[in-house]
């Protein structure tokens, strides 16, 4: 696990110094322990925003985070939603009201795996889940 999370790491690292290199003039690096990411992407504002899956953070199991970073990489916020059973995010996007909609699986409703959406707020304020 620790290696994947590794991995994991050092390919988002390697993403946003390669996106921040195409889009602007800055170059940052972070490293982030206990969170897997799934998938990021440029927010409307310059910024990052990156889900996937923590246990350091939240509930108790796995669940979903976003973590939301300035244009300039300095962490603006991070945010879980979940419940007790485990949560995986896969995809983040930022919606026309500049919240944002993550989506993934989760066992915390039953015995099989379901789809689980959540929307936020731009500050990462949940408005609404579903399962």
């Amino acid at each position: 696990m620790a290696v994947f999370t590794t991995i994991r790491l050092t390919t988002l690292s390697i993403l946003l110094i390669l996106n921040t290199n195409s889009f602007s003039q800055y170059n940052f690096q972070k490293t982030y322990k206990g969170l897997t990411f799934y998938t990021g992407q440029i927010t409307a504002d310059g910024g990052y925003i990156a889900t996937g899956s923590t246990r350091a953070y939240g509930a108790g199991s796995d669940d979903f985070f976003l973590l939301k970073l300035n244009p300039l990489g300095v962490t603006e916020w991070l945010k879980t939603y979940g419940s007790n059973g485990n949560e995986s995010a896969y995809d983040i996007r930022q919606t026309y009201d500049g919240g944002y909609i993550i989506s993934g699986t989760t066992y915390g409703f039953g015995v099989d795996a379901e789809f689980y959406v959540v929307k936020t707020d731009s500050n990462g304020d949940t408005l609404w889940t579903r399962a």
